[in-house]
């Protein structure tokens, strides 16, 4: 089964909508970001934010296309993070290790400089 996948959402860029939803999402980051009051402000507007997270994004799990991307991308994060704390826990043991090895260390200069005192 050939589909066409659409543009990416602004701001969850890994989701691809279909060119409606896309326009929906379009419309309403342009409505936002003229309602901001702080013309200065930059990045997505609070309230898009809000939307997009509150509103949108429960109604886009509801339909089979959006749902499965949802689920690869929270696999995808499950996977990421099961990386990462890998990672964490071999730096971790790394610096346990060179702590360790530090602290033997200066417990022998300590030693040397009592010893020395004591003379």
């Amino acid at each position: 089964m050939s589909r066409l996948l659409g543009r990416s959402h602004h701001l969850v860029g890994w989701l691809h909508l279909q060119p409606r939803d896309y326009q929906i999402t379009f419309d309403r980051l342009i409505q936002f970001r003229d309602q901001e009051a702080d013309e200065s402000q930059t990045g997505f507007p609070e309230n898009f934010i809000n939307w997009v997270w509150q509103e949108q994004m429960p109604q886009l799990a509801q339909v089979p296309f959006y749902r499965r991307q949802i689920e690869e991308e929270a696999a995808r994060k499950a996977h990421k993070v099961k990386d990462l704390q890998r990672e964490i826990k071999q730096l971790a043991g790394s610096l346990q290790e060179e702590a360790h090895c530090l602290d033997l260390e200066r417990s022998k200069l300590v030693q040397l400089i009592d010893g020395n005192q004591k003379d």
